[in-house]
């Protein structure tokens, strides 16, 4: 059953529900549970490359922040600057801008704490 407003489609269960395997909040309508875990794995990784650069173990959760903050930062940034790395993979172009980013936001916290 789908049921929803202008915001967006949530799929719903016989009991009304969100269905198993879904989340609709704004942006990230059907947005997979998958798509979230692949998410959080892609920052993990992108924070803890960063700290090798930066150095310091920050802990998985520091991770994670690193690097979903890295995300942001590398992409706000190469739309900002125009910056294509046409390597021909768009992972791997996402997870160097992540890094990037991620390097950023620990020299930042660095500088702040």
């Amino acid at each position: 059953m789908r049921s929803g407003g202008d915001g967006g489609r949530l799929d719903l269960d016989a009991t009304g529900l969100p269905a198993s395997g879904t989340l609709a909040v704004g942006a990230m309508n059907n947005m997979d549970v998958r798509d979230i875990a692949v998410w959080v794995a892609m920052g993990i990784l992108a924070g803890w490359i960063a700290s090798w650069f930066v150095g310091g173990a920050i802990g998985i959760l520091g991770y994670l922040g690193a690097g979903l903050l890295g995300s942001v930062v590398g992409g706000y940034l190469a739309r900002q600057f125009n910056i294509k790395l046409n390597i021909g993979s768009v992972f791997v172009e996402q997870m160097i801008m992540s890094i990037a980013g991620a390097v950023i936001v620990l020299l930042i916290a660095r500088i702040i704490f």
